[in-house]
């Protein structure tokens, strides 16, 4: 066999000495999977941990906005094309279980929920709630929480959902969730250690997600408030912005990367 050269000695010396870049996710929703290809693509060897056993429809449903659509775009050029092309003109839309069993078979009991956890609410609204056929009713909790000042600790960090749930009343749940994948995976590509990564991510996400999380749960009253009172939250909403509303819709959709990941 022949005898190795300096030069080959160095170069498997120092291929030794490198450290695999490996990231382990949990849980393989949008934000995992999203981060998942867009870390592949800068050479991380990924691995996606997820308890479903198998993918099914779970009837789910998200709006796609231009800063979601964007960050798509930038972690898989020619994605949005697809997702235009996949696209059907919604007419009527069906709730159903897991079962593939039409929701408003269990209309009744929906109903009976509802007034159930109205029990300490108005008598007016109970009122309104019962004479309301019960195949009217569509049961659709909502799940956000507050901000919170940081995601990270040690070599862990969250994103999505998982950082800052909110309230839909701004379509943005996905959307920055998405934005969360491409800024992490960008992080990543510019950092010389996870920890800097994580802490670049933080700085250049939470206050962005802060405010959206505000304006959210704000947006999210005005569905049951008086005009006047409507009127009070868009207030408040430009109060927590610093923007009017015009201005602070172009903030929030009109987010785009810097450049695509290769």
């Amino acid at each position: 066999m022949a005898q190795q050269t300096n030069t080959q000695k160095n170069e498997q010396q120092e291929n030794c000495n490198q450290p695999t870049k490996k990231v382990v996710i949990i849980g393989a929703g949008l934000g995992g999977l999203a981060v998942a290809i867009a870390l592949r693509k800068l050479g991380y060897e990924v691995q996606v941990y997820e308890k479903a056993r198998d993918f099914r429809p779970v009837g789910g449903g998200l709006g796609l906005l231009p800063n979601g659509l964007n960050s798509l775009d930038a972690i898989e050029p020619g994605i949005v094309e697809t997702i235009k092309q996949s696209a059907c003109e919604v007419g009527t839309t069906f709730l159903k279980n897991t079962q593939g069993e039409t929701l408003s078979q269990n209309a009744d009991e929906a109903k009976s929920r509802l007034l159930e956890q109205l029990t300490d609410w108005g008598e007016s609204l109970r009122s309104l709630v019962e004479a309301m056929p019960a195949e009217q009713i569509m049961e659709n909790p909502i799940y956000d929480r507050l901000p919170v000042p940081s995601w990270s600790h040690g070599r862990v960090t969250l994103l999505g959902d998982a950082a800052h749930a909110m309230a839909p009343a701004l379509a943005q749940g996905s959307n920055t969730t998405f934005e969360d994948a491409y800024e992490l995976a960008s992080c990543f590509s510019q950092a010389s250690s996870i920890q800097q990564a994580l802490a670049y991510y933080e700085k250049r996400r939470i206050f962005r997600i802060q405010l959206i999380q505000n304006c959210s749960a704000l947006g999210e009253k005005r569905y049951y408030a008086t005009k006047q009172e409507q009127e009070e939250i868009n207030r408040q909403m430009q109060e927590q912005s610093s923007m009017s509303r015009e201005e602070f819709q172009n903030w929030l959709q009109n987010y785009k990367p810097s450049y695509q990941l290769n």
